[in-house]
């Protein structure tokens, strides 16, 4: 089984409690841009094998006077691509989100604006569906515009290995694109031990017979009254990993816990050209998720 050595298992302990972000910011008046088309299928370990989630994401960003780990995390993305491989590291969402809108960080220039690309669609190897705009929740008063996502009533089938397509017709803020990913060819199908209390936490799950150069990203999660805690992982996609103990210090009593998960994603990925957004990548991410058992 895989283990952390000293030097990643150090950014696991320097991480916990903090963003690992730097200091510096933009504060200039330069705007940015950020694409990302987010495309997964998720299964439930305890659901049958052929019955998966479908999901779909688009957002098409301009921003100014912010640097560019805080504006994924005000929209809600995860990082892992700054994460070397076979690391890992402990966030807390609520203090990152906190951090990222502090207003002594934010400029008076500070804009989040989510552009307009028209008509989004999926074509898949057997059908196709929209992907639909909607208006960003006005949360704070600097991000506006709106967001792309699918209807999970009206998915897409599923066809492992084969390609799908982005398709945007343009908007009024974003031009006329397409890209094409390929879907990996298998979930990774995870087996996870009871996590005992100061050992490491040992995951197994499914390799493709070809393996790709694509990391495996995994996620454990939990909730509790005191908040929601992850430790994120980038490692090989080799069928084994253990994450390190250290990063379960804040875990609570099993009797205290709302939730406790672990993800395992596949995925592949495409870069992607908006005009008038820049350049992105679009990704289809296989997801296996299962229950996280806390021994006493």
């Amino acid at each position: 089984m895989r283990r952390l050595g000293p030097i990643a298992l150090a950014l696991v302990l320097s991480a916990v409690g903090c963003t690992g972000r730097g200091d510096a910011r933009d504060a200039g008046d330069t705007a940015r841009g950020l694409v990302r088309v987010d495309l997964s299928y998720t299964h439930l370990s305890a659901t049958p094998a052929a019955v998966a989630r479908f999901d779909a994401q688009a957002r098409f960003v301009r921003y100014r006077a912010f640097d560019s780990a805080s504006v994924p995390t005000i929209l809600g993305f995860a990082d892992f691509d700054g994460l070397p491989l076979d690391s890992c590291k402990v966030t807390d969402g609520t203090a990152e989100l906190d951090e990222a809108l502090a207003s002594d960080t934010i400029a008076p220039t500070a804009e989040v604006a989510l552009l307009d690309a028209g008509r989004l669609e999926l074509r898949g190897p057997i059908d196709r569906a929209a992907i639909a705009p909607r208006h960003y929740p006005e949360l704070v008063p600097f991000v506006s515009g709106v967001v792309y996502g699918g209807d999970e009533t009206s998915p897409v089938a599923l066809q492992l290995g084969q390609p799908y397509q982005v398709w945007g017709e343009g908007g009024t803020e974003v031009g006329p694109f397409a890209s094409t990913v390929m879907a990996p060819r298998s979930f990774p199908t995870l087996t996870v031990d009871p996590l005992h209390r100061g050992s490491d936490l040992d995951l197994r799950w499914s390799t493709e017979s070809t393996p790709t150069a694509e990391p495996l990203l995994l996620e454990a999660k939990w909730s509790s009254r005191a908040g929601t805690r992850t430790v994120r992982c980038r490692v090989r996609d080799d069928g084994a990993f253990s994450l390190p103990h250290d990063a379960f210090a804040e875990l609570p009593a099993p009797s205290l816990l709302a939730s406790a998960t672990v993800t395992a994603t596949r995925l592949q990925r495409s870069p992607l050209f908006a005009p008038g957004a820049g350049k992105g990548e679009l990704t289809l991410a296989l997801k296996d998720v299962a229950a996280l058992q806390v021994t006493p």
